[in-house]
């Protein structure tokens, strides 16, 4: 099943930290996966890019972002347009 736009954001109640996965197309037909980070309590974070040519290769990235969020202590919050467990049906990355 492939959407053409999700988001999922994770936070870490302790740290008071938030991380946030955006991904989408470009103009181009191009994965990209726009990240946001920052504390929950303040006005500051950063923002980076990454894009991918294939959504096998998107859906590959948010899966090794998604184990290191929770390996760090973060839940997800929030999810977008499908679900975690239908984004990853089926889908086997390497580790």
């Amino acid at each position: 099943m492939q959407e053409d736009y999700f988001s999922i954001r994770w936070e870490h109640q302790e740290k008071k930290r938030y991380y946030h996965v955006v991904c989408s197309k470009d103009l181009f037909g191009d994965w990209v996966l726009t990240k946001a980070w920052g504390g929950m309590d303040k006005s500051t974070g950063r923002v980076t890019k990454l894009f991918c040519t294939t959504y096998t290769e998107a859906k590959n990235s948010l899966l090794k972002i998604s184990k290191l969020r929770s390996a760090r202590g973060y839940y997800v919050r929030e999810l977008d347009a499908l679900q975690l467990s239908q984004l990853l049906i089926g889908f086997n990355a390497n580790d």
